[in-house]
């Protein structure tokens, strides 16, 4: 799209079961824009955030509502952006990757002036293991290079970006493999033989304080889990079984609370027997805690002492009183049932991916009372194989949800597709975003912002030389339930606003009828909301800066950018 042409505003209306839903476009870029390849999206009290591929140099950007990026910082280059692992406390979030022989941290507040390659390690190996949290104000980075050059932590101030290491065990047989915070305290796991530890970090000179040696060992990087504010682990305890009349030794697992006053873990659930399969942690649903098990172990009518086994799939709901089973899933000749660790919690319900021997990938759903399989198949192929579906990076709004996935080209001829559902057994509809407009052009980098889903598609909209454009839509999911077919409908309209840049009155320039104008700030945040509004507006109130306006006018909606200056 040529610069100074009037802005073109699209809106795909789709009709729905229950009320209209609609995709908009935000921004486009032509072929020579750089458009955007986002490759790692997320969302923290800051607002959201993309890793951008590009070359020779990907950024960390943060997205506007109105499509505009604001540079965090440029990245070490990596082919495996998408397996970044990130996490948040407030307005500061780490980020950190791998390439080859390196791991990489930044650091950031939200702000381009305080994100920073806060520190990074190389290690001989492509076999990375690592672990990061937030305690106290500052960032704590456990990680073991495997070939007995480090094996510790090492705290990262984000005042200054400074770093210091807390304690190295490289010359110890021993592996590290988690951090993390709760109650005050900062803990670590580490196995040594066949023991895995808790033990607590002394910040102020880094020395160890052993709190457990009973670390469950069946998967020793897995043990804690962090249920809201309650730190719980996954720990082993000797016990005597009866099975089938005899008496015998073995381990069963269970689930430790953190106690901060005594320093010490208490029981809550019997889990299971010898080497079962540590449940995994979903989620959180109004203040309870919900857990997913394969029962191909004796797990589930376990008592204190014994327990008799049962196939299927399993959901608990756990407190600080104990657990208890809410449901039991088993299909007629369906033994495995298998929780891939992909999940997304949306208010009310959590969707969660299965694999089953006799279908392969589902998407299922737990709620507090209910656990169901919602779509296994569309027609013919499995829908999160054949079809594409990457439930890790769907977005979640109002219980419902969106997930990309590329479509079966050979037999549909369609691509660009979204998949939304409200989480009702069967209902998985398909959304053609833009059919035909780029070759297997999976919607990229989701996220849930300003009540809306945000995404990146090519479109159907050429530039100068007849290449798609790469285009930020955005889905209205939070007021929609089920996409049936999707009719195009596009608006030619202008919105001027002058001078510009503004010192107080703005005036507007649109032969619309405005009857409601908005003015948000560069972080996403509405400054200033007028029903049927004149076409001046007085806004010295603000402070200086880049604004976004939008002027609502019927179901027309118009954007323009003006800049503050006082």
């Amino acid at each position: 799209m040529r610069k100074g042409l009037l802005l073109f505003i699209s809106i795909v209306t789709l009709t729905t079961l229950l009320n209209a839903q609609t995709i908009s476009r935000v921004k486009s870029w032509g072929y020579l824009d750089s458009p955007p390849v986002p490759v790692k999206t997320f969302t923290n009290a800051a607002g959201a955030f993309q890793i951008l591929s590009k070359y020779p140099v990907s950024e960390l950007v943060k997205v506007n509502p109105d499509g505009t990026f604001v540079k965090m910082a440029d990245l070490r280059k990596s082919f495996d952006y998408d397996k970044a692992l990130v996490k948040s406390e407030g307005n500061l979030a780490m980020v950190s990757y791998y390439t080859k022989d390196s791991v990489f941290f930044y650091l950031t507040d939200g702000t381009a002036a305080k994100t920073k390659l806060a520190y990074f390690y190389a290690e001989s190996s492509s076999t990375h293991q690592y672990d990061f949290t937030f305690h106290n104000g500052k960032v704590y980075i456990a990680y073991d290079t495997g070939w007995n050059a480090f094996k510790g932590l090492v705290e990262v101030n984000p005042a200054d970006f400074s770093s210091k290491v807390l304690f190295n065990r490289a010359s110890e047989d021993l592996k590290i493999w988690s951090v993390v915070s709760a109650d005050g305290h900062l803990l670590v796991n580490y196995s040594k033989g066949t023991a895995n530890y808790a033990a607590m970090v002394n910040t102020a000179d880094g020395s160890l304080a052993e709190v457990t040696d009973k670390l469950t060992y069946w998967l020793p990087q897995r043990p804690f889990v962090l249920m809201g504010n309650t730190l719980a682990a996954f720990t082993i305890k000797d016990t005597t079984v009866l099975m089938n009349g005899t008496s015998f030794q073995t381990r069963r697992m269970l689930l430790q609370k953190y106690n901060a006053t005594d320093n010490s873990f208490e029981t809550i659930w019997h889990v299971g027997y010898f080497q079962a399969e540590l449940p995994w942690y979903l989620g959180e649903i109004n203040g309870k805690h919900y857990f997913f098990s394969n029962g191909d172990y004796n797990l589930t009518n376990c008592s204190s002492t014994t327990c008799s086994g049962n196939f299927g799939a399993h959901l608990w709901e756990v407190t600080d009183g104990g657990a208890r089973l809410v449901k039991s899933v088993a299909e007629a000749g369906e033994k495995a049932y298998t929780y891939a660790g992909i999940k997304q919690v949306a208010s009310d319900k959590i969707y969660l991916e299965i694999t089953t021997k006799a279908a392969g990938k589902e998407l299922w759903v737990a709620t507090p009372t209910d656990l169901y399989m919602v779509k296994d198949h569309i027609g013919t192929p499995t829908v999160l194989r054949d079809y594409g579906l990457k439930l890790s990076d769907a977005a979640v709004c109002g219980g419902k949800i969106a997930i990309p996935g590329v479509g079966a080209l050979a037999q549909t001829g369609n691509d660009n597709e979204l998949y939304v559902s409200d989480g009702t057994a069967g209902n998985l509809r398909k959304i053609d975003v833009m059919p035909g407009a780029g070759i297997q052009s999976m919607p990229k980098g989701l996220f849930y912002l300003d009540n809306k889903i945000y995404f990146t598609a090519s479109d159907t909209l050429k530039d100068n030389y007849g290449i798609a454009m790469t285009t930020l839509f955005t889905l209205d999911l939070c007021n929609a339930v089920t996409a049936v077919k999707p009719e195009i409908l596009t608006v030619k309209s202008e919105l001027k606003v002058y001078p510009n840049p503004v010192k107080g009155l703005l005036n507007l320039q649109t032969e619309a009828t405005i009857d409601r104008l908005e003015i948000y700030s560069v972080n996403g945040n509405r400054v200033l909301l007028l029903t049927e509004p004149g076409k001046q507006i007085d806004i010295r109130h603000l402070k200086n800066g880049v604004y976004l306006l939008k002027v609502l006018s019927g179901d027309k909606l118009l954007t323009t950018k003006f800049h503050l200056l006082h």
